[in-house]
C-alpha cells in the first residue's frame, strides 16, 4: 500500500482492517504489530498490482496466506461461519429443508 493510502481510507474500511488484525491476534498487542508488518511485507512482495495492496491479505483472497504466516488457528465459531459462507447453497437449501420438515 502506498504511503498515506491508509489515512485516506474511510473509517469503515480502516476499522475493518483493524478488526481483522485483532481477530488474527486475540488479546496480544505486540502480535498485532507483527501481524500488521507481515501483511505489509506480503503486499510489498506481491507480483501483481492487486497483490500489492494490504487489503488483499486482510480481507481478500490472500487472507489464508497471511493466516498461514501467522500460524493462526480460527476458533470453532469462525470455522463454522467460514464453512457456512463457502457452502451458501447447501446452507440455504438445508435451512429450507429443515424448516419444511419441522412444519410438516
Amino acid at each position: 500500500m502506498q504511503a498515506g493510502t491508509y489515512a485516506g481510507m474511510d473509517f469503515e474500511t480502516r476499522n475493518r482492517y483493524r478488526n481483522i488484525i485483532e481477530e488474527l491476534t486475540p488479546g496480544r498487542d505486540a502480535d498485532e504489530i507483527a501481524a500488521t508488518r507481515e501483511a505489509i511485507r506480503l503486499a510489498q512482495n506481491g507480483d501483481r498490482p492487486r497483490k500489492r495492496h494490504v487489503g488483499y491479505y486482510l480481507i481478500g483472497p490472500g487472507k489464508p496466506m497471511l493466516e498461514a504466516q501467522l500460524d493462526y488457528q480460527p476458533s470453532h465459531k469462525n470455522r463454522l461461519r467460514r464453512w457456512l459462507f463457502h457452502h451458501t447453497v447447501f446452507t440455504y437449501l438445508g435451512g429450507i429443508m429443515v424448516l419444511t420438515i419441522l412444519l410438516s
